[in-house]
């Protein structure tokens, strides 16, 4: 069973998209961030004169005690130059790679699941250990002992392709789905087309229930935590 190319290149297209909408997203909560960080200007000075640790100049000791000692500029510092734009980052992350999944998933969804068991099996056939222990046990025994253990690294899988499959991964028991099919099948063994087949089909059926919907109300309400906590120190400091 070979590999739908179609499918890779929905993938890469999919991937540079979430790709795209990460930087973007990220961008702009960067810029956003550095932007009220600059207009937070006096604030700074307010609580860093309020501290009475000024002055001094004693190197890299001296400099850590200074920011210790001003620890309310520092933190107010640190929060919009560092802890906002990682929070952005995480939550674009979150809704591309989701709106990547969606799609695939809409498209291909047979396709994607066909995909992750066909590059196990590749992985297993490119071993020669792994081999061995393919064709002396039988696909069942195989698959239920070592695609665990693929699922963790996935191994051979392009980056961006890793990135969506993991979030894929995280949103539901495939394992479970993977050990009821193998439960089913019992000490019978089956070829490898036969096995992703049937895991594929049990997949499918739990995915029609289970809706992979992305939604921008998170980030929503992280650009209106940051605004709010921006007009607060404005109004408090």
């Amino acid at each position: 069973m070979g590999i739908d190319t179609n499918l890779l290149k929905a993938f890469a297209k999919q991937g540079f998209k979430a790709l795209i909408t990460i930087l973007l997203l990220t961008g702009f909560g960067v810029f956003t961030n550095w932007i009220l960080l600059a207009l937070l200007t006096p604030e700074l000075k307010t609580l860093f004169y309020a501290s009475g640790a000024r002055g001094g100049h004693g190197g890299g000791a001296a400099a850590i005690l200074m920011l210790v000692m001003n620890w309310q500029a520092s933190l107010l510092f640190l929060t919009f130059f560092f802890v906002f734009p990682i929070l952005h980052f995480l939550f674009a992350k979150k809704y591309a790679v989701t709106s990547a999944i969606t799609a695939l998933l809409g498209e291909r969804k047979t396709q994607f699941v066909e995909y992750l068991l066909q590059k196990f099996f590749e992985r297993m056939n490119s071993k020669m250990e792994l081999l061995d222990k393919l064709n002396s046990s039988g696909v069942v025994r195989t698959v239920n002992e070592y695609l665990p253990v693929y699922l963790k690294k996935l191994e051979g899988m392009p980056f961006l392709i890793k990135g969506i499959v993991k979030f894929f991964l995280s949103r539901f028991d495939f394992m479970g789905i993977v050990s009821g099919v193998i439960n089913e099948e019992g000490k019978m063994d089956i070829s490898q087309e036969e096995m992703i087949h049937k895991i594929s089909n049990k997949v499918n059926a739990v995915l029609d229930e289970k809706v992979f919907s992305p939604s921008f109300q998170a980030n929503w309400i992280l650009y209106g935590v940051n605004v709010i906590i921006f007009i607060v120190i404005k109004i408090i400091v």
